[in-house]
């Protein structure tokens, strides 16, 4: 696979990725919604802002070879 093959297929594997993790953080925070939902939110989006970021890493080292 060259570059311009495997950036957009890595950029579109991210935004799916992203839009699962804002679904499954709706999901836990509705579920735990009477627990404290802004402590639920910030520790998720934190979990997953660090992980979208490791695999944009991840993704750009392998579009580098």
């Amino acid at each position: 696979m060259s570059n311009s093959e495997l950036t957009p297929l890595g950029a579109l594997f991210i935004i799916f990725l992203a839009c699962m993790a804002i679904g499954i953080i709706w999901i836990i925070a509705s579920i735990a919604g009477p627990i404290a939902p802004q402590y639920w939110l910030l520790i998720i989006g934190f979990i997953g802002v660090v992980i979208i970021y490791v695999l944009i890493n991840v993704f750009a080292k392998a579009s580098e070879g």
